[in-house]
């Protein structure tokens, strides 16, 4: 598959081991479709491929390759080796929304909406496994 052009063309001051970790994420969704997290008909159709390019573009591949990122750090120990995977996912999600924007605010609102759908999915409910939640009165 391509490279994503938003890389090449605006990634000039992103870190090259962070550059890398975004390539691998799309290349790694692209290469297995079943990573998806949600299924793609729960985002919007005519968000896709908005600025009229496919694959890595694609605002559905961008936001499969953040939450499989951002599975991999929740999946983590949490030390200092998943900070990349972390900050990947958080630039792939961005573009992922600028692109979808190109589309128009009310296509952005959908794929916005779908995105906090899938990303609820990703994310264990507050004070999950490691316990490092905001705490509740149901704490005690």
């Amino acid at each position: 598959m391509s490279t994503p052009t938003w890389i090449d063309t605006r990634g000039a001051g992103i870190p090259p081991a962070l550059r890398d970790r975004i390539r691998q994420a799309i290349q790694d969704v692209q290469a297995c479709p079943d990573v998806q997290a949600v299924p793609p008909a729960e985002i919007p159709e005519d968000t896709t491929m908005a600025a009229g390019q496919a694959g890595a573009e694609d605002p559905r591949v961008l936001a499969d390759a953040a939450l499989d990122r951002l599975g991999r750090v929740l999946a983590s120990s949490g030390d200092r080796g998943s900070a990349l995977d972390l900050l990947a996912a958080d630039a792939l999600l961005t573009h992922a929304c600028a692109v979808a924007a190109r589309a128009g605010p009310e296509e952005l609102a959908g794929f916005a909406e779908s995105l906090l759908a899938r990303i609820a999915g990703v994310v264990p409910e507050a004070g999950g496994a490691r316990g490092n939640g905001p705490a509740t009165a149901e704490d005690g």
